[in-house]
């Protein structure tokens, strides 16, 4: 999923035009909402979480659509949208650093195609 800005957005991926990538979307987000919660509540540790996610997933993807899941909070009045996504994704961060590891996305990750 590549996209320019938050219309780009919405004219390729939104629900109304784009119900399979929606869906598979929603999916994903609220694993990683899941995945964020549990942590939050002590049912997994930040370490269990971080090697869950690969020690990267849930920062990166949470990186990739921060700008849309925020938007959408306000957009379709749902504040609580993927709090837990993007808390999830701050304690991998804290993870990352703590071992001295980059938190910034790559460039080109999420752009890859089948056979790359």
């Amino acid at each position: 999923m590549e996209w320019k800005n938050l219309d780009d957005f919405y004219e390729k991926y939104d629900s109304s035009v784009n119900v399979k990538n929606f869906a598979a979307r929603w999916n994903l987000w609220h694993a990683m909402d899941a995945a964020g919660l549990l942590m939050k509540k002590g049912l997994i540790d930040r370490e269990m979480a971080y090697y869950l996610m690969g020690g990267y997933w849930g920062l990166w993807t949470w990186k990739k659509f921060e700008d849309i899941i925020k938007d959408q909070r306000v957009r379709n009045n749902i504040p609580e949208l993927g709090i837990w996504f993007e808390y999830l994704a701050n304690e991998i961060a804290k993870t990352r650093e703590k071992k001295g590891y980059s938190t910034d996305i790559p460039k080109d990750w999420g752009a890859m195609k089948p056979g790359n």
